[in-house]
């Protein structure tokens, strides 16, 4: 089910996720070591110091890249998954149910 909205969610600022295709062997080791490796995507733990109380607090001017992610695209329901938020568990915590 496609997401319609960040809020209560805000996976993209909380992880870094990276292309780990011609990578060494090293290095994705080492980032299967500080986060997950999952398929030819790297997740790494790091929240964005812009995010305060899991909301964008530059969000008028926030970067491109940050502009330009699809809410409900690929990448979005990968991060959501990562961080195993589904859209239920996203409506419950803006809800304040637990």
């Amino acid at each position: 089910m496609k997401p319609e909205s960040c809020d209560a969610c805000a996976a993209c600022c909380k992880v870094l996720m990276l292309g780990i295709t011609g990578m060494s062997g090293e290095d994705v080791q080492y980032f299967s070591t500080v986060g997950t490796v999952q398929g030819c995507m790297a997740v790494v733990p790091m929240r964005c110091k812009q995010l305060k109380d899991d909301k964008c607090s530059i969000y008028d001017t926030r970067p491109k890249k940050c502009h330009d992610f699809a809410l409900g695209g690929p990448a979005c329901i990968a991060l959501r998954h990562a961080l195993q938020l589904t859209l239920q568990e996203t409506i419950n915590s803006a809800a304040g149910i637990k």
